[in-house]
């Protein structure tokens, strides 16, 4: 992998941090002359001035591990909708329902889009085409069930989830703590960085707590430094993952470094048991971003979402819960069970996009 000299390898693959960067420089890096295989549909961009903006071709090395090209595009502002297709054999649309008939499956990855995850995704459902969110599912559980009521009315395959719970070393930690149950005390760090600041920034750490735990905890907590910073932590209380007595887990955002995971478990031995992702960068961006990639590969082709309805709004659940916490006094737990359906997620990015498309 080659990279300008004035970049050092960790800081561009810390520069790159979603799976539409991922895929954007795979679709730049085909040429036309070039069969795109599955035609996968981009809603939502990396701006152009972004650090990573600069460093998506690097991606193209992995390109002949995917049978995926992005080739139609659609972005709030033309004008990066514009630079994902200059130079590439993708068409930009002026309207994000514009490209059915275009694509097999559909990537939804802009954080600041939450809020409008259900009317992104709903013209895409109903024409029975797969539809995967790089983020949290939905701004409310009512959301959330009609977005999966859709999706089976259309019979379209439906993901909403991150490259963290994609990692191997996921996969380790998930085995390892299986093997030292019942656990003691557990705590997780996840990389933040490449996803804009945001109030309710933390789906990371949601998704990749979800992974490695499972998804039965009973009360979520999260703490932020403040409204306007990004930086998090947030616990969970499982039980049954320690006998009878509740056992709190705690996942901290951190804001640099690349897309990575650290965790340290504990089993009844105290023993710390502790696994990080290769210090080599190239590996890293190979375990952060190509496990997904082949997963949304995997959904596209088969039409069959990784993960069940169930698994999907109880990890969403757990992410509007905590976000829900934020909002109570001295920092409580909230009870997962006492979230409403209606319960709606701040829109911490109003007048991003009209509040309804067109």
């Amino acid at each position: 992998m080659t990279l300008p000299d004035s970049v050092s390898r960790r800081r561009a693959l810390a520069g790159a941090a979603t799976l539409s960067s991922w895929l954007a420089a795979v679709a730049n890096a085909q040429t036309k002359s070039r069969p795109a295989g599955l035609r996968i549909g981009l809603i939502g961009c990396p701006a152009k001035d972004s650090p990573r903006a600069g460093l998506l071709r690097n991606a193209a090395h992995f390109l002949s591990q995917t049978q995926m090209a992005v080739t139609a595009v659609w972005d709030s502002d033309p004008s990066r909708a514009a630079a994902v297709a200059a130079h590439s054999p993708i068409t930009p649309v002026d309207r994000f329902d514009k490209l059915i008939g275009r694509v097999d499956g559909v990537l939804i990855s802009d954080p600041r889009a939450l809020a409008w995850h259900p009317q992104l995704a709903a013209p895409y459902l109903k024409a029975g085409i797969p539809v995967w969110i790089d983020g949290p599912l939905a701004p409310s559980m009512a959301s959330a069930h009609a977005m999966l009521d859709a999706s089976a009315r259309g019979k379209a395959a439906l993901m909403a989830g991150t490259i963290e719970e994609f990692f191997p070393t996921t996969r380790i930690l998930r085995g390892k703590a299986n093997d030292l149950a019942p656990i003691t005390a557990a705590m997780v760090a996840v990389s933040t960085l490449g996803r804009p600041h945001d109030r309710w920034a933390g789906v990371e750490s949601v998704n990749a707590l979800c992974a490695i735990f499972g998804t039965s905890a009973v009360k979520a907590n999260r703490i932020g430094a403040s409204a306007k910073d990004s930086a998090y932590a947030i616990t969970f209380e499982y039980r049954g993952l320690n006998g009878e007595r509740p056992i709190h887990i705690v996942a901290q955002g951190m804001r640099r470094g690349a897309d990575r995971l650290w965790a340290r478990l504990y089993g009844t031995d105290m023993t710390d048991q502790n696994h990080i992702l290769s210090d080599d960068a190239e590996v890293d961006w190979l375990n952060s971003f190509l496990p997904a990639a082949l997963a949304m590969q995997q959904m596209f082709q088969t039409g069959k979402a990784p993960e069940d309805s169930a698994t999907l709004l109880a990890k969403t659940k757990l992410y509007l819960a905590s976000c829900r916490s934020s909002l109570i006094p001295d920092g409580k737990e909230f009870p997962v069970a006492d979230l409403s359906d209606a319960w709606t997620l701040e829109n911490a990015h109003a007048g991003y996009l009209p509040e309804k498309l067109v």
